[in-house]
């Protein structure tokens, strides 16, 4: 409970709730989240659709594949820190997000930058200068 920075349950599962996340409070006193959350975004001026989410960077396939075996040897299948999944629960595909990430690269913009200089960017469309 440390993230929430209390050790109140009722104000976490509270917070949690108010967010649409659901939980499972485990044996180990652990916490189990999650939430289903659009892929895609509609930006509120342009009616632009644009991908809008970090499944990219949740899901599995992120990690080195000696990496991803140690954490389904450590925690299993179902019970990984963090992983993504279609909103009715499917798994997606590693080969689909390794092309968003290429996409993301091959769309990233890179530009010196110097002491000073500010940047105002709109954070849909940029996905918030993330690096995936």
């Amino acid at each position: 409970m440390e993230h929430f920075e209390t050790s109140d349950r009722a104000e976490v599962e509270n917070y949690l709730r108010r967010n649409d996340i659901e939980f499972e409070w485990l044996t180990d006193r652990s916490l189990r989240t999650s939430a289903t959350r659009p892929g895609v975004a509609v930006h509120p001026l342009t009616g632009e659709k644009h991908w809008f989410n970090q499944a990219n960077l949740w899901h599995l396939s992120n990690l080195e594949q000696r990496h991803q075996e140690r954490m389904v040897r450590l925690f299993g299948p179902d019970r990984l820190p963090t992983q993504a999944s279609y909103g009715d629960g499917s798994p997606i595909d590693a080969e689909g997000l390794d092309r968003v990430r290429e996409v993301l690269w091959v769309e990233a913009v890179f530009f010196p930058w110097q002491h000073g200089d500010v940047v105002v960017l709109g954070n849909s469309p940029v996905a918030n200068g993330r690096i995936s």
